[in-house]
This record gives C-alpha cells, sequence and structure tokens, in this order.
C-alpha cells in the first residue's frame, strides 16, 4: 500500500510539474504574443501617421496647383481681354482711316469732276 501511494504521490506530483511547466510555457508565448500586438500596434500607429502626413501633403500640393492653375486662368482671360479691346480700337482706327480715305477720294473726285 506504501508503494503504491508514494508511486501515486510521485506521479502526482511529476504530472503537476509537467503542467506547472507547460503553464508557463503557455504563459510565456502569451506575453509574447501580446509583445507584438503591441508592437504592430505601434507601428500601425506609425504608418498611419506617417500616411496622414503624406495625404496632408499631397492635399496641399493639389491645391497650390489649383491657385496656380487660377491664377493663370485669370491672366489669360485678362490678356483675351486685353487682346479683344487692343484689336476692337485697332479695328475702329481703321475705319477711322479709311473713311477718312474715302472722303479724301470722295473730295479730289468731286474736285475734279468740277474742274
Amino acid at each position: 500500500y506504501e508503494v503504491e501511494r508514494v508511486r501515486l504521490r510521485d506521479a502526482t506530483r511529476s504530472a503537476l510539474e509537467q503542467m506547472t511547466q507547460r503553464t508557463k510555457a503557455v504563459q510565456e508565448v502569451s506575453k509574447s504574443m501580446q509583445q507584438e500586438g503591441v508592437r504592430i500596434k505601434l507601428a500601425a500607429a506609425r504608418v498611419e501617421q506617417q500616411a496622414m502626413g503624406g495625404l496632408k501633403s499631397l492635399t496641399e500640393q493639389v491645391e497650390d496647383g489649383f491657385h496656380v492653375l487660377r491664377a493663370v486662368q485669370d491672366r489669360h482671360a485678362l490678356q483675351i481681354q486685353d487682346n479683344r479691346q487692343a484689336g476692337s480700337s485697332a479695328l475702329q482706327d481703321l475705319r477711322d482711316k479709311v473713311q477718312q480715305g474715302q472722303a479724301r477720294v470722295q473730295a479730289e473726285l468731286d474736285k475734279n469732276f468740277q474742274e
């Protein structure tokens, strides 16, 4: 009976030691996984921050591009308006000169006709 009791006690102690070792191993794995999870979360936060910085920079560049485009469009609109006014003015000057030329020719014709 005593031998059986000792054998059972030793078997129980051995089983408990194995369970303790396995529990410690599982706890180590769990701790390692938690630490890896924290590292992954930090890396994800850094990536997100970099992405937001890149997006902000891209947004600023696009806005700057739109401002430049608007300025160019405004400048071209002013140039078109100036060219239109200059063309209209030149056309009116040409009309005036043609009328003056016609008037001179008519006056010459009238003068020559009367003579």
